[in-house]
């Protein structure tokens, strides 16, 4: 599922990189608990949640994203 690949995605660069979810948080004003159940795919990011965090890591918004083939369904 690409909720699931996304969050993943998120968390290794993280943890890369020592930031902590607590850090993109507060950097992104997504509240702690929506930011936990989107990184572990349990929700899904809206499109301006994932420019904030894009944003707040000083990334492009296409780091996070998995290339797919034209025909391939989202999940």
């Amino acid at each position: 599922m690409i909720d699931e690949w996304l969050g993943k995605a998120i968390r290794k660069y993280l943890k890369e990189n020592r930031y902590t979810q607590i850090y993109l948080s507060r950097k992104t004003g997504i509240p702690p608990d929506k930011l936990s159940a989107s990184l572990n795919g349990k929700r899904r990011f809206t499109f301006n949640e994932y420019a904030r965090i894009c944003y707040a890591l000083e990334v492009n918004t296409d780091k996070f994203l998995k290339p797919r083939a034209p025909d391939e369904k989202g999940e």
